[in-house]
């Protein structure tokens, strides 16, 4: 072969190769639904179709506009073809699709198609009317980090919704996924709690509050903008996450409305004052000297807490004492005789706030243990993580795993040709 001939089929293999156009990907998703026209439970189909939601909610960077492009696209799409299949997808939609828009414009279509005597899956009905049941939370005793645990139903057939949520201090959604064994599921969580009584709560929560939670951490995790490569790092979103998002949106429509929250209750000025005064005579804080410095120090501690933590300048925790050390202080002007000063007033607070707030023991000498390790030199962003206590690692290890589906995979099934 002559470098001419090589030259030209590589230009011809590199147009084939070209990015897919949009109707394209509309009719390959349109495709992808094929299996499910005659056959497929439910949950079966929600999964498949949060999946589907979650490649372009991800997928799409916020400077280009809604992701929801892709799926109203799609609903026009499907309009057009007005075949069982299409029909398929557009019930789907209207049941997970994450926004009120692409919802509504599905049901319509899907209506639509209807009247044009498109036949519906077997699944129509009952799809996106899912039962909710018992469901729990499992925190730690800080108010770091909150595990929630909802069971569903349709008919005979469970299924539990997981979801781990940071605070920081607003709580925030950092993974969710389904589980098809809600028994295993709560035994796991119920030992979890037995296992570190005194570093973990658990409780029964309304389903109202579960949503609102929920609801809520979903999104402050969106509001982030940047939510940065799907993948298993600290740092990454977790493909779980992606995955399910939707359809953990889904779960909580059919759980009842939250009541309204009230707004974070503002320190007041005496109030601040008075919590500086009771710590620095307290039996934790004799050892320091008595300076202006030292009382700056309080000073500082408390505003933190009042503004940064929601009004709550008395909670400690590991991962406060981390913020206080990586994210507020660097951006605090002290004098460097009150820098100085610090990292004694610190661990003498968090001894005496741990206390008064009637933490355990073992609580208390964690969060300690994380203000000792916390040194004025070393109070930078650039600051290695010292955070590693047992309950933050330990509420990562509830049993995770995607639903077993029945008949084998739809996922893998509706991608064949």
């Amino acid at each position: 072969m002559s470098p001419v001939s090589r030259g030209r089929k590589t230009k011809k293999t590199r147009a084939r190769r070209g990015a897919p156009s949009l109707a394209s990907v509309h009719a390959e998703m349109v495709r992808s639904f094929q299996v499910m026209t005659t056959e497929g439970e439910p949950l079966d189909v929600e999964v498949f179709t949060s999946d589907l939601v979650g490649a372009w909610w991800h997928g799409v960077p916020p400077d280009e506009g809604s992701a929801d492009v892709i799926g109203l696209g799609a609903v026009q799409f499907g309009l057009q073809q007005g075949t069982p299949a299409a029909q398929a997808m557009l019930r789907a939609f209207a049941a997970v699709a994450a926004t009120p828009e692409l919802r509504e414009a599905a049901d319509a279509g899907a209506n639509a198609l209807a009247e044009r005597g498109v036949a519906d899956p077997p699944w129509a009905e009952s799809i996106g009317r899912a039962e909710v049941g018992e469901c729990l939370r499992l925190s730690d005793v800080y108010g770091d980090q909150t595990s929630i645990y909802c069971e569903f139903r349709y008919g005979s057939d469970r299924h539990a919704l997981a979801v781990l949520l940071d605070s920081d201090p607003v709580g925030w959604v950092s993974d969710a996924w389904i589980t098809n064994d809600p028994d295993e599921l709560f035994a796991g969580v119920r030992q979890q709690a037995a296992d570190d009584p005194e570093l973990t709560v658990l409780d029964r929560i309304d389903p109202a509050e579960a949503r609102r939670m929920i609801e809520e951490g979903i999104v402050e995790r969106d509001a982030v903008g940047d939510l940065g490569p799907i993948g298993e790092d600290e740092d990454e979103v977790p493909e779980s996450f992606r995955e399910f998002r939707a359809l953990a949106l889904a779960r909580c429509r059919v759980m009842p409305e939250p009541a309204p929250v009230a707004d974070p209750v503002e320190v007041p000025e005496p109030e601040r004052a008075r919590l500086v005064e009771e710590f620095l005579g307290s039996a934790e804080a004799k050892e320091l000297p008595d300076t202006p410095e030292t009382r700056s120090c309080a000073r500082v501690i408390v505003d933190f807490g009042a503004d940064f933590d929601e009004g709550r300048p008395l909670r400690v925790s590991p991962a406060k004492v981390e913020m206080f050390v990586h994210d507020w202080l660097p951006d605090e002007e002290l004098d460097n005789e009150v820098v100085e000063a610090m990292p004694a007033v610190l661990v003498a607070w968090t001894r005496w706030a741990g206390e008064r707030s009637q933490l355990p023991a073992a609580a208390v000498t964690n969060v300690v243990e994380q203000a000792e390790g916390a040194p004025a030199t070393s109070w930078r962003p650039t600051m290695t993580s010292t955070l590693s206590p047992t309950w933050r690692t330990s509420m990562r290890t509830v049993p995770k795993r995607r639903p077993f589906l029945s008949g084998g995979c739809l996922r893998c099934r509706s991608s064949a040709p």
